[in-house]
């Protein structure tokens, strides 16, 4: 089954996972369309460790973008392999 790529909503979510990072650092670094690298040094007091971090990230873009939506899967896959400095 060929299923057509809705690349709107894929930009949707990819920009609507950006403005969440944003909440833990400004030092976002684009590595693609919906790639990042996120510099989270300095935050430890506030926010934790990078895993804990990256599990807070994780939780709350299934929270806020509904990430059961299999459009938006490729982002908390990424997640996943996310390496927090």
């Amino acid at each position: 089954m060929l299923v057509r790529a809705d690349f709107q909503k894929y930009l949707r979510f990819s920009r609507l996972a950006r403005e969440s990072y944003a909440d833990y650092s400004d030092k976002i670094e684009p590595y693609g369309i919906d790639e990042y690298w996120i510099d989270v040094s300095g935050t430890e007091k506030i926010f934790g460790t990078g895993q804990d971090i990256a599990n807070q990230i994780r939780q709350r873009l299934r929270d806020k973008l509904a990430l059961l939506d299999r459009l938006a899967y490729p982002i908390l896959k990424f997640l996943r392999s996310l390496v927090v400095t």
